[in-house]
């Protein structure tokens, strides 16, 4: 209930001693907490100065207040550290990434010919709708090898190809076959275009009349040599018989 402040004041010196109802009591309890008047008489009438009672009204805001700013500070640091560790974990898989990408292509696994491999390479007309006019290499469909760029030379019985074979870590591991983009043939092999000559005139001088094969490392050094003559390692595999394309025996 709802007391008046005239009835409150009455009432002080009888909620001081304690000798009130309970629901007076109460009631009074009330009042004080809302009536700042009545509340200062109460403080007066108990020998508590009001302004030290606002004194520790004032300490006790700025205690919250600091409080408050600790706790701030506290979900700072632990954002700060997720987010540190965020970064680091991303840094550290970046880095993974990386040295393994550049593990995978730099580290190479070579793959050179021998006799249980499947390479031969062999003159195609284009008399097939999915093949153009040129020289092919056949390999293994399923293989995993890479062709070093081709490179040319004048040789005494004209213009030759040579080429080489390599194999990365990558393709390895990942399948990267001949068949995804080259040409299958019925027997597991599949055709890879080293030469087009589909403008090439018969008579052309500059036609490719031979191509070698050479072994990876062999042809790393013959190209970083600058050499203009056919190399001794270098394999034959194919040259051209009075303009007609036959394999090399």
């Amino acid at each position: 209930m709802k007391l008046p402040c005239y009835l409150v004041r009455d009432l002080l010196p009888l909620y001081k001693d304690q000798v009130c109802e309970p629901d007076t009591a109460a009631a009074v309890k009330e009042h004080l907490e809302e009536c700042s008047d009545c509340r200062a008489l109460w403080e007066k009438m108990q020998g508590i100065d009001p302004a030290e009672v606002e004194m520790e009204r004032t300490k006790a805001r700025e205690q919250v207040a600091a409080l408050q700013r600790v706790k701030r500070e506290q979900r700072y640091r632990r954002f700060r550290v997720v987010l540190t560790a965020v970064v680091a974990t991303v840094c550290v898989v970046g880095i993974a990434l990386y040295a393994f990408c550049s593990y995978a292509w730099t580290f190479l696994d070579y793959f050179d010919y021998n006799e249980n491999a499947t390479l031969k390479v062999e003159y195609r007309t284009g008399d097939d709708a999915a093949e153009e006019k040129g020289i092919y290499m056949v390999v293994d469909a399923d293989g995993h090898n890479s062709v070093i760029c081709p490179a040319y030379v004048q040789t005494d019985e004209g213009r030759a190809l040579v080429f080489s074979l390599y194999q990365c870590r990558w393709c390895q591991w990942f399948g990267n076959h001949w068949g995804d983009f080259g040409i299958l043939n019925g027997d597991g092999t599949c055709a890879i275009r080293l030469e087009d000559e589909q403008f090439v005139p018969e008579e052309e001088p500059n036609r490719v009349n031979a191509v070698y094969y050479l072994p990876y490392q062999a042809m790393e050094t013959w190209k970083d040599s600058g050499s203009q003559t056919l190399p001794e390692e270098a394999e034959l595999m194919w040259q051209r018989d009075d303009a007609t394309a036959t394999a090399a025996p």
